[in-house]
């Protein structure tokens, strides 16, 4: 793991910014900031709201005083699978099973449950709420600040599905008219991949435009 290299969250990208310097016992100078995410506010601040989220790189020639512990991603799954069965409970949402499991450094929790209309909510705002404050909680412990990626039922498998059926008609509307497209804006996951499906296409490139909730991806014919 690179000691010098952190990703941290907040409500806002400033506020991500004093966690991370915090967490480094760092001032804003000693490092470089890259903005991963602005986050955005949802319904009443809270159903579908998403954090801003920075990285931090701890410039060369400036010594970290605080070293932070490695991950237990053991511990993390342990803690997530408890923290899931707990929230789930207090919801009265049945399930069958919650399972975890690591992947690119993210926690996976996978539910299984008859009532996963419920969990997911409109557009999965539910859904993110929830792996929402499942993260927050496992970031209180420098052993277990890792990232929750949570699912039910493939949700997240058959929601990509339809983006890439959507991106796929949207491709071919712009190799025919030559014409380029928007997509709907989307957050930075579904961005990514939007880009990472087209990016081998030779004849089509992809591109962002516009801020926070408003990003969005377009679709264009490749300068020759």
């Amino acid at each position: 793991m690179n000691h010098r290299e952190i990703e941290v969250e907040g409500k806002t990208v400033e506020s991500a910014i004093a966690n991370g310097l915090e967490k480094l016992s760092l001032t804003r100078d000693q490092v470089d900031i890259k903005i991963l995410s602005e986050g955005s506010s949802g319904l009443f601040g809270l159903m579908g709201s998403k954090p801003a989220r920075v990285q931090l790189n701890v410039k060369n020639g400036v010594s970290v005083k605080e070293i932070l512990p490695p991950l237990d991603f053991n511990l993390s799954q342990k803690r997530a699978k408890e923290i899931l069965e707990t929230l789930l409970s207090k919801m009265n949402i049945s399930f069958t099973a919650v399972r975890t499991s690591v992947s690119d450094g993210i926690v996976d929790v996978s539910i299984e449950s008859t009532q996963s209309a419920l969990l997911i909510g409109k557009n999965g705002q539910t859904l993110k709420s929830v792996e929402y404050i499942c993260t927050l909680i496992l970031n209180r412990d420098p052993l277990t600040r890792v990232k929750v990626r949570l699912d039910i039922d493939n949700y997240l498998g058959r929601r990509e599905q339809t983006l890439l059926d959507t991106v796929r008609d949207a491709a071919q509307k712009v190799k025919v008219s030559g014409n380029s497209i928007f997509l709907r804006p989307m957050n930075s996951s579904d961005r990514k991949i939007v880009h990472n499906f087209l990016k081998t296409d030779q004849k089509l490139e992809t591109f962002s435009d516009g801020y926070g909730s408003k990003r969005k991806v377009g679709i264009k014919i490749k300068k020759s």
